[in-house]
């Protein structure tokens, strides 16, 4: 696990490991307990330098906050953003609200 950079390519996977962001889904969702959560597991679908980094993140895809954009802070790490191996991903995939979703569902990425 290391801070997410923007020399990492599109279809890494990575965790959220900021706050939880209530306000990030819609309120039936966010009712059920279906927001962003910390360890929240994504995939990187864009890397632009301008416009900072795209993260699809399972579960979410029908919410308005689907794919959302982080950018860098000075340092060229994303803040709130992990880089982990597919053995850390499936690890997170497994934990939280979005564990019991259907294997067959879209992954993030």
């Amino acid at each position: 696990m290391r801070p997410l950079t923007a020399s990492d390519p599109v279809g890494t996977h990575v965790l959220y490991v900021g706050r939880a962001d209530p306000t990030a889904s819609v309120d039936v969702d966010r009712d059920a307990g279906r927001g962003l959560e910390e360890n929240h597991p994504g995939t990187v679908t864009a890397v632009d330098e301008q416009h900072g980094v795209r993260i699809a993140f399972l579960g979410l895809e029908h919410e308005p906050m689907a794919e959302r954009r982080f950018r860098a802070d000075d340092t060229g790490v994303f803040p709130g953003l992990v880089a982990v191996g597919l053995d850390d991903w499936e690890a997170a995939r497994s934990i939280g609200w979005w564990a019991g979703l259907c294997r067959d569902a879209r992954e993030a990425g």
